[in-house]
């Protein structure tokens, strides 16, 4: 390896550590506002494209989705559909029932421990607390 090469590797290995840091409570708060890791995904893929086709931009060149592809690694498709007239990213209609449930096991005190973590759950309810029960 040449010294460039282990300059970039470790610059790359660098970022990646402030990176870890910088995205650790930021995940944290998306999580806890039920924001999923697909919606998250394609935020991050819409801004990159933004970033890409606003920021880097070529003297004299049209910037074309096949640049922003390689820029980014964002595939063309999806590059192409965010890039159309009119595109938006659509806010999530509904919580999927999973996420719901999830969120009500971890927070609700019926179903969390003395210790306040949440309490592993029979499959039909005993004494009134169970999976049945958190479903209904």
């Amino acid at each position: 390896m040449s010294n460039s090469e282990s300059k970039i590797s470790k610059q790359s290995s660098l970022l990646v550590k402030a990176l870890t840091r910088l995205l650790r409570p930021l995940i944290k708060l998306l999580i806890h506002n039920q924001l999923t890791f697909p919606m998250f995904s394609e935020l991050l893929k819409s801004v990159y494209v933004d970033v890409a086709q606003k920021d880097f931009k070529l003297e004299n060149k049209r910037v074309t989705d096949s640049r922003i592809s390689v820029l980014t690694g964002v595939h063309r498709k999806d590059i192409r559909k965010l890039r159309a007239p009119n595109t938006r990213m659509e806010e999530p209609s509904t919580v999927s029932l999973g996420t719901q449930l999830i969120s009500i096991w971890l927070t609700n005190s019926e179903y969390l421990n003395t210790q306040g973590s949440p309490r592993p759950l029979p499959r039909v309810a005993i004494d009134g607390v169970g999976f049945d029960t958190l479903v209904q």
